[in-house]
């Protein structure tokens, strides 16, 4: 019997959340909040990071492709949230914004990294970026 653990969370402005300071974390990165002009610093936890990627949907428009699909996972991961964050603060209801979803998923410890990669793009794929999601599992 296969057992798993599967947690979904909302990163709300509402809750004081920030999408880019959430992605700083997720990255072991430090990241700069454009709108707030806040800059968050998670480079310590850098080695606890073992895979990070961003998956856009097969149809996504070729500025979407230029601007997020770059070498730098990490900086365009910065740019894309940003944009979220931007984007979401025009909104007559900015304050009570929806910015992501975090998903926290318990991988079996029997398959190797690469096989937990591909399981996880895997459930990626069929569950958020087959709904038109942006997806930068880590």
């Amino acid at each position: 019997m296969a057992a798993y653990y599967l947690n979904r969370a909302v990163i709300a402005r509402g809750r004081g959340a920030s999408a880019v300071a959430s992605a700083a974390y997720r990255h072991g990165a430090q990241m700069k909040n454009e709108l707030t002009g806040d800059t968050r610093n998670y480079t310590g936890k850098a080695d606890e990071v073992v895979h990070k990627e961003i998956i856009l949907p097969a149809d996504a428009p070729q500025w979407a492709i230029d601007r997020y699909a770059g070498e730098d996972v990490t900086a365009a991961s910065e740019v894309l949230w940003n944009d979220i964050e931007q984007r979401e603060s025009q909104h007559k209801r900015a304050a009570t914004s929806q910015l992501a979803q975090s998903y926290t998923i318990a991988l079996p410890r029997e398959l190797s990294r690469e096989q937990n990669v591909a399981l996880l793009n895997e459930f990626v794929a069929s569950n958020l970026v087959s709904s038109g999601c942006v997806s930068i599992p880590e």
